[in-house]
């Protein structure tokens, strides 16, 4: 996501908690200095499922006071995510809580993880709507390419009304790419969104909530799968760019790789499974609140997506330590990662001149003596803070030939699409409890020090 250098930080992060504990569960910090010992308390696991007025009361009674943001952050533009998903896979224990932050890329790390149910926590209401709207379309969409269909009211191309399970998404969007869009079909699409919302689920939605979901809705009708973290143009991939990217050995992964990782997403949204709750990272109630609830439901956070927000709380008002006061109250253990994105040194090569100049590229490797201090503590790091992707990654895209035939081609590094020239942000993993130790021992006190914290 693109950063910001407001002194209040002004990310939107999603989070997604996956519980499947069991009764007496070990749901305390990991043991270190400052976190309190583990203790046992009593499971009540989080239902199947939530009543829709469970639902909308969470979503108001654990959230803050809205903010403000100068984006509207439509997606992502982390291409990168592709690159740890196996990773995090290994690592993080099934059945526990996942964090995460942003748009649609977080669709793709509950896909990854199968999550119960999903946090969703942003500062502005805007991107509250967004997840909703969201909800609403995988509710309605039975499958990617209806999804596809309402996201950006194409009509569905004949070729997709039998789409097999295992079609590749370049297919997909290579189908849309000639549907142009409907305004007719946006007009009936949102009226079944806001019918849904309404009256299905029976959620509250003000005058000047429903004028953003049109306002959001119709950017993606407009700028259709070629919308960008700003709505169009900039050093941004593309939707479809994001939905078809690979990892470096050439797998999809995403939530609309193939049809059994988006019906892990549309399940949860069916169950009423993805909550959203606005809040400050750094704020005094959200994260503490939803950390409240996991703790009561016996469930553990096992991985919490930051995205490059970190970077933006080492800010003259400093409120990277309240962050990291607040993930310190959150049930984890020494399995706990957190997802990162992290800024490469290629963004000073953006072509985009303001956006290179807001993006702070991390400074040198801080000093041997920091990095002795964490070995003191049993804390790994990296003496080169994770600033690259772990390979280059590889982009799957589809290029219509002269003959009409379509040929999927292999883009490798870290460009995404043709003529992408801006430097991308690396995705790495970091153990929560580690980071909480290093915060705690007083070893931190910038940014370079919470990266070099890596696995």
């Amino acid at each position: 996501m693109k950063p910001t250098v407001s002194a209040r930080v002004s990310v939107g992060l999603v989070l997604v908690a996956l519980c499947g504990a069991a009764v007496g569960m070990d749901v305390s910090p990991a043991a270190g200095p400052g976190v309190p010992p583990a203790r046992r308390v009593p499971a009540d696991p989080i239902p199947a499922s939530l009543p829709d007025s469970v639902y909308w009361r969470l979503t108001t009674e654990l959230s803050e006071p809205g903010g403000e943001f100068p984006y509207d952050n439509f997606v992502s533009n982390e291409s990168a995510f592709e690159d740890v998903l196996p990773q995090l896979q290994a690592t993080a224990q099934p059945g526990g809580a996942y964090i995460g932050v942003g748009p649609e890329q977080n669709f793709s790390y509950i896909a990854a993880m199968r999550p119960r149910i999903a946090f969703v926590v942003d500062i502005r209401r805007a991107a509250a709507i967004q997840h909703l709207l969201c909800k609403a379309l995988f509710e309605l969409s039975p499958d990617r390419a209806e999804f596809v269909s309402r996201l950006f009211s194409r009509p569905r191309p004949a070729a997709l009304s039998t789409a097999p399970a295992n079609a590749r998404p370049e297919a997909m969007f290579e189908a849309y790419a000639s549907e142009p869009g409907d305004r007719a079909l946006f007009d009936r699409n949102l009226a079944a969104v806001e019918t849904l919302l309404l009256k299905t689920h029976g959620f509250t939605l003000s005058p000047a909530d429903l004028s953003t979901l049109t306002r959001l809705y119709d950017a993606f009708y407009r700028y259709g799968p070629d919308i960008t973290y700003a709505g169009s143009g900039g050093p941004f991939a593309t939707f479809r760019q994001m939905a078809v990217v690979a990892d470096s050995g050439g797998v999809q992964r995403g939530f609309l790789a193939n049809e059994a990782n988006y019906q892990i997403v549309r399940d949860l949204q069916r169950r009423n499974l993805v909550v959203f709750v606005v809040g400050d990272f750094a704020g005094p109630k959200a994260l503490r609140a939803i950390g409240d609830y996991l703790r009561a439901h016996g469930a553990l956070v096992n991985a919490f997506y930051t995205s490059n927000v970190e970077q933006w709380l080492f800010t003259p008002d400093n409120t990277w330590r309240q962050f990291y006061a607040n993930v310190a109250t959150l049930p984890m253990d020494s399995t706990s990662v957190f997802v990162r994105a992290t800024p490469t040194p290629a963004i000073a090569l953006s072509t985009d001149a303001s956006y290179a100049r807001t993006v702070r590229v991390p400074p040198a490797p801080d000093p041997p003596v920091f990095h002795d201090a964490l070995a003191r503590l049993g804390i790994p790091s990296r003496r080169l803070p994770c600033t690259t992707p772990p390979a280059p990654r590889i982009v799957l895209d589809s290029v219509r030939q002269a003959d009409g035939a379509v040929r999927v081609v292999r883009r490798p590094g870290f460009r995404v699409g043709p003529g992408a020239g801006y430097g991308d942000l690396a995705v790495c993993l970091a153990s929560m409890s580690d980071v909480v130790r290093a915060f705690e021992a007083g070893l931190i006190d910038r940014y370079s020090q919470v990266i070099a914290i890596a696995r």
